[in-house]
């Protein structure tokens, strides 16, 4: 690959960034994350609790546009993500990935309460960027955010499954760029949304796979790229995906288990459990922050928006 050394004891690589509680961050420069990788292959992010920050908390940095890179292996998991951006900044997510990134997983992380600043935007929980490819999204919790739950710029060859995406404040499911080949394949998951419109960005291309699905509205029937959701299943999307009340507990207070007899089943959703998600150092509550440790302190300053 041009610009990178040819001998692999060069690269760095193999890393394991576990059981971290980060708070506060960005108090001096808003526009740092908790997290950075950066061209480096076969890293473990895993059952680290990141909360309070004004920009995306774990973020993966690969070559854009579909570059040579050396971004691949990567798996983040089990983490804990809550209280993202806070209305500073715009354009940010709780995961974020760019680049070519094959054999990447992220999977079994809680991200919730994602807000980007009301005058400009992007508030997503798992953020596809700039060419992200290969990657598999998988047994993840996304609540709360300000935009959508999940979102591709562009990308090829993405799975998205398994996972429950709720509350998008804008819509649920977010594609931006229709290309030449399969952007992703988005099966097997809950969406319960709450605003009107499931869908944003390019969707009349139909290089994208969606189906085997359970979308649902406890406010009333949203639309499915203008549509309502038998006129868009007739376009050939989603034929196999059912409109049907998951049966959460408590959706209200965020207890995303399901009770027993959830049509989820019907489209092959696999129940997945959340406990133990983040830091495994101090006591947790699941779907909750982490108790901070008595020794350690954290600033509680806000700055003004830029």
């Amino acid at each position: 690959m041009p610009g990178y050394s040819t001998s692999t004891s060069l690269w760095n690589q193999n890393l394991t960034i576990e059981d971290n509680l980060i708070q506060s961050v960005g108090r001096i420069h808003p526009d740092a994350a908790a997290i950075v990788v950066s061209e480096s292959p076969h890293n473990l992010i895993d059952h680290n609790t990141i909360q309070d920050t004004y920009f995306t908390p774990i973020e993966l940095d690969g070559t854009p546009d579909y570059g040579a890179s050396l971004e691949w292996s990567e798996i983040v998991s089990d983490n804990r993500i809550d209280d993202v951006g806070q209305g500073v900044l715009s354009d940010l997510g709780g995961v974020y990935v760019s680049g070519l990134s094959p054999d990447t997983f992220i999977r079994g992380n809680v991200i919730s309460n994602v807000t980007a600043d009301p005058l400009g935007y992007g508030g997503w929980g798992v953020y596809l960027d700039e060419g992200a490819s290969d990657i598999t999204i998988e047994r993840n919790l996304v609540y709360n955010c300000s935009t959508s739950g999940f979102f591709q710029n562009f990308g090829a060859n993405n799975l998205i499954t398994n996972n429950i995406f709720a509350n998008g404040a804008v819509c649920d499911i977010e594609r931006n760029l229709a290309e030449d080949h399969l952007s992703f394949t988005f099966t097997h998951n809950i969406v319960y949304g709450k605003s009107v419109n499931e869908f944003r960005g390019a969707w009349s291309d139909k290089k994208f796979v969606l189906n085997y699905n359970d979308y649902w509205d406890p406010d009333g029937t949203p639309f499915f790229n203008g549509l309502k959701f038998a006129a868009w299943q007739a376009t050939g999307s989603d034929t196999h995906s059912i409109y049907a009340d998951p049966l959460f507990v408590d959706a209200a207070t965020f207890n995303f288990a399901l009770k027993g007899g959830s049509p989820s089943s019907k489209v092959g959703f696999t129940p997945f459990s959340l406990t133990g998600v983040g830091i495994n150092w101090v006591s947790k509550e699941p779907l909750g922050l982490q108790t901070m440790p008595s020794n350690t302190s954290a600033p509680n300053t806000k700055i003004r928006k830029p």
